[in-house]
């Protein structure tokens, strides 16, 4: 096994073990991207173990992604009640995901970029909106006493990986540039959950309460 893939499950067990420790004064969305750490963390060892074991473990990611998708737009939503349309994106990511799966990357053979790269752009525009009120809403907390703004800061740069993602399906593994949008990747996901142990950590402010 990779010391790349210890350090990823490590960085993720932290995590979950922040959350863990810290719960009982977690807010609600808080609460909802701690059981998504929890997912995240058992599908990526249950993914792990069918890698090694069977070889193909791609249908895992056609699931994971629509549940992350669902979680982690329901955890904005809590702060930006206004926008009810970000609900409505979660119906519609399923349908989209299911076609997906069912016509252009099949559910037991391809990986699923075409989920990835849409995730990536709508939660980008959850991001730009939670900033958006954040701002409009200056208050005498600092920027990373709220949970939200890790959140934010770790998605958008795993997000940037977005090309590398789009790319996935296309690209030989033993080809340099596979070689390289990997390693960005392991990076970006690194940071991605680093960031659920400052969220779970910070104070625990909203920007409405």
């Amino acid at each position: 096994m990779k010391w790349t893939t210890i350090l990823y499950h490590v960085i993720q067990l932290l995590a979950v073990c922040a959350g863990i420790y810290n719960y009982k004064r977690l807010v609600k969305p808080t609460k909802v991207l701690f059981w998504l750490m929890v997912y995240t963390f058992i599908s990526e060892l249950v993914a792990l173990y069918i890698r090694f074991n069977f070889g193909n473990n791609v249908y895992i990611y056609h699931l994971y992604n629509p549940i992350q998708y669902s979680l982690v737009t329901y955890a904005f939503y809590l702060e930006l009640r206004q926008y009810r349309f970000m609900l409505y994106s979660i119906f519609l990511f399923w349908i989209f995901a299911i076609v997906n799966g069912i016509y252009w990357e099949p559910f037991l053979t391809m990986f699923c970029a075409n989920l990835s790269m849409t995730k990536s752009i709508l939660t980008t525009l959850w991001i730009f909106l939670y900033f958006y009120e954040l701002l409009k809403n200056v208050n005498e907390h600092k920027f990373l006493e709220y949970p939200l703004v890790w959140i934010s800061i770790g998605l958008l740069i795993f997000n940037a990986n977005l090309v590398g993602l789009g790319l996935f399906n296309l690209l030989n593994q033993y080809d340099p540039i596979t070689l390289a949008l990997s390693n960005v990747r392991s990076f970006t996901n690194y940071v991605l959950y680093s960031s659920f142990v400052g969220a779970f950590f910070c104070h625990q402010n909203l920007v409405y309460k």
